[in-house]
């Protein structure tokens, strides 16, 4: 997952790894050898248009804003069609000082709307986290990664602990496929147990004696926090 990152001079330009402290509990009671947390690609401004959503200051986010109004002005004024009036309540939107993802989740622009101004070079569309300049990568919220549409699984093993991020909705043999295509290829089971109920028991045989361990098929929806074993054929 590629984020820009705006106005932040604490944050890393590059791959970073997601501090994830579930990991260090999976390999204790995995006994595992090392831990491999999840992973996004952080870039800067230059490369917000190959971004799926966006880390700002609460001061570079009047900077965007200010872009995507010039940008929405300069269609007005050449004539926008049919998207005349959607452009207009976008223009609202960002008088307002708010980003039209804003917007979006509080209802004030219905899904059809928000797909249709996506089509445009308009970067306040993006799911986008507001942080204070002196924030750094420890500053963001729990789970923040779900703002953009990801969540974690994991996988453990005496190997290694590892976490792998998925897009919201991906199903069992999608997730299957994030590991390797040969296990999507053959899968024929997942084993899940969300990780809070495996630490709760203390154990994947507590879990497996007390009947927590779920068996599920490939168009099962993966969750956070998933713990899963994918069987396959051969």
């Amino acid at each position: 997952m590629n984020i820009a990152v705006i106005g932040l001079a604490n944050f890393p330009n590059n791959k970073v790894k997601i501090p994830d402290k579930r990991l260090k509990v999976l390999q204790q009671m995995f006994k595992s050898k090392e831990i491999v947390p999840a992973s996004v690609f952080l870039l800067g401004k230059d490369r917000m248009k190959d971004c799926e959503g966006i880390i700002c200051s609460n001061a570079a986010k009047f900077d965007i804003i200010v872009e995507d109004m010039d940008f929405i002005d300069r269609k007005l004024s050449n004539g926008a069609g049919a998207d005349q009036a959607l452009f207009q309540k976008a223009m609202s939107v960002l008088e307002g000082e708010k980003f039209l993802y804003e917007a979006f989740e509080e209802g004030q622009i219905d899904e059809a709307g928000l797909n249709r101004l996506k089509e445009y070079p308009l970067y306040t569309t993006r799911p986008s986290l507001f942080l204070e300049e002196d924030a750094d990568i420890t500053s963001l919220p729990e789970f923040w990664w779900h703002k953009f549409g990801r969540a974690i699984f994991f996988t453990a093993g005496t190997k290694d602990s590892h976490a792998w991020m998925f897009r919201i909705g991906q199903t069992a043999v999608e997730c299957a496929g994030i590991i390797h295509s040969d296990i999507a290829r053959g899968f024929v089971r997942a084993e899940i147990v969300p990780y809070d109920v495996l630490v709760e028991m203390g154990s994947l045989s507590a879990v497996r004696q007390a009947g927590r361990l779920r068996l599920e098929g490939k168009d099962y929806k993966m969750q956070e926090g998933d713990w899963a074993l994918f069987r396959t054929t051969g």
